[in-house]
């Protein structure tokens, strides 16, 4: 949740922070639903797994680009 007093960057780290999670949790499904022999389910679940990195990498750039322009 967020906190309406959080700062551009602080906004941004949560962003990445909560993208992390996102990535790393779709990643033990899909090692989960691999080991369970779900094979039908792998490409959609890989699939997400492709969305979900594309945004953290824009969060994380987005969040480069602020502490560059020297964000607090």
């Amino acid at each position: 949740m967020s906190d309406t007093t959080e700062t551009p960057l602080q906004m941004a780290q949560r962003h990445v922070t909560e993208g992390r999670e996102r990535v790393s949790r779709q990643e033990t499904l899909i090692a989960r639903l691999t080991r369970d022999g779900h094979d039908r389910m792998l490409p959609n679940a890989n699939a997400l797994l492709d969305q979900l990195r594309g945004f953290l990498a824009f969060s994380e750039a987005h969040m480069e680009r602020l502490i560059a322009q020297g964000a607090a």
